[in-house]
């Protein structure tokens, strides 16, 4: 396969994975493929996250307040049931966003379209009033990024649920190509990332070479190891207190 056809494949994949978690139930709610649960839940999150647009369930389209339409997703959209509250939680996804910066960054544009997803968690009341709400960042040092999957952990009285959450960055830097695929943890209370290791990675060197791999990871004295299950190769990071952040772009700086 061609630099320019792996590069296309697998960023495709990378923009794909925003909508994954759409798959199966955020379609038509008039189709009756929707519950009424389902549906009071999204449009509680898009309305705390987004003030006056509304969620156009025949195209899954966002209307926007000045009537402006546009493909929308929520990336990982999940509920949870505590009480008589709910806590519901989704990435703001915009997918021909998406697919502009994708094609930008295969074509090797410096300045592409930045187009990160916003992880957005709320609380509501039993009849989805909202009570408390947070925004945070999925990941502010690459240019591309995408929710794949949420679960919200029970949270302890009069506290914030934690955030267990997979998805994937994309971004290239000096002719080098990089898209990784990651799973971390997040405190919506402080909006902070507590962990985030990377899963799987693809790099696309300067000179053309690729690489695509599993990559294992492995506790040592100092923080964390990541190892190529094909290349046997061998990162290490070191973590503050036991949790390691790995920023995915940093995988950039490392030679295949």
């Amino acid at each position: 396969m061609s630099t320019s056809r792996a590069w296309f494949a697998s960023a495709a994949l990378a923009a794909a994975l925003a909508v994954a978690g759409a798959a199966g139930g955020q379609q038509f709610r008039g189709g009756g493929r929707v519950t009424e649960e389902y549906a009071r839940a999204a449009e509680a999150l898009i309305g705390a996250a987004l003030p006056g647009a509304t969620r156009d369930w025949s195209d899954d389209s966002l209307v926007w307040p000045d009537g402006r339409r546009e493909a929308f997703r929520l990336g990982g959209f999940t509920r949870l049931r505590v009480g008589d509250e709910w806590w519901i939680a989704g990435a703001l996804d915009f997918p021909a966003r998406m697919e502009r910066a994708v094609a930008a960054l295969r074509a090797g544009q410096a300045r592409a379209e930045t187009v990160r997803s916003r992880l957005v968690v709320v609380r509501t009341a039993s009849d989805w009033r909202v009570l408390a709400q947070r925004v945070i960042e999925v990941d502010a040092d690459s240019p591309v990024s995408a929710i794949d999957h949420v679960e919200i952990d029970p949270p302890q009285p009069g506290q914030w649920p934690q955030l267990r959450v997979k998805g994937v960055s994309c971004g290239q830097r000096d002719g080098a190509g990089l898209i990784v695929w990651w799973a971390g943890q997040v405190d919506p209370a402080s909006g902070t990332w507590v962990s985030r290791v990377p899963g799987e990675v693809w790099r696309r060197g300067p000179d053309g070479r690729e690489q695509q791999e599993l990559l294992q990871s492995q506790a040592t004295e100092k923080g964390l190891e990541l190892v190529g299950v094909t290349s046997g190769e061998r990162l290490a990071f070191p973590c503050a207190g036991g949790a390691c952040k790995i920023r995915p772009l940093s995988l950039l700086e490392r030679k295949p």
